[in-house]
């Protein structure tokens, strides 16, 4: 009875270390960024339905944005404000 003891907890121990080597594993990628898939997508302009952006091209100095109207009527564009929300929990 003894043997068989000793045999399911030398078993279950075996499974408990390779389950802890797994996770730290998984732990220290997830810390250095391999699972930071957002660096591998492209940057995107998002805008309504009526405006399709088309493409656009950030400097240090200037933004240029090539936008399409949809509205079927003029618009003019008086004011823009840029905003950077890659602080954002979401």
């Amino acid at each position: 009875m003894l043997k068989k003891s000793q045999a399911s907890l030398e078993f279950l121990t075996t499974y408990a270390w390779a389950l802890l080597s797994i996770l730290v594993t998984l732990g220290a990628l997830y810390y250095f960024g391999i699972f930071d898939f957002g660096k591998f997508l492209p940057e995107k302009c998002i805008f309504t339905s009526q405006l399709e952006c088309l493409a656009f091209v950030m400097n240090e100095d200037n933004i240029r944005i090539k936008l399409v109207n949809n509205l079927g009527e003029t618009i003019t564009v008086e004011e823009m404000t840029v905003t950077d929300n890659s602080e954002s929990p979401l």
